[in-house]
């Protein structure tokens, strides 16, 4: 289970909230996500996602057949706000609509 590190209690420490903040914009850098769309995500996302929570994202688009994880999240950053049944079903149900690669539809 991911470690979870809730920024408002970390509020009363500036240098802690600072640090953790640092932490997670680098996971961003380390997945290859570039400067300027992290920092575009900071300004809907002010807390962007913990390093664990973005590396089972990744890890989990992958394993659904995404070729480049990275790449969808920076195209369309509001799936990373989807939980994984979500984007099963909406798999299934292009599939279910006739088309045979859904992953390459939606990476297209």
């Amino acid at each position: 289970m991911p470690k979870e590190h809730d920024l408002r209690k970390l509020q009363q420490e500036p240098g802690l909230h600072t640090e953790e903040l640092k932490e997670r914009q680098e996971a961003f850098l380390k997945a290859g996500f570039s400067d300027e769309w992290v920092e575009r995500l900071k300004e809907t996302r002010p807390t962007l996602y913990t390093p664990d929570i973005l590396e089972l994202k990744l890890s989990g688009l992958k394993d659904r057949g995404f070729s480049n994880p990275t790449k969808l999240i920076e195209s369309s950053p509001a799936i990373l706000g989807l939980a994984f049944d979500n984007i099963d079903n909406k798999l299934s149900g292009l599939k279910d609509r006739g088309f045979s690669n859904p992953t390459k539809l939606i990476e297209s």
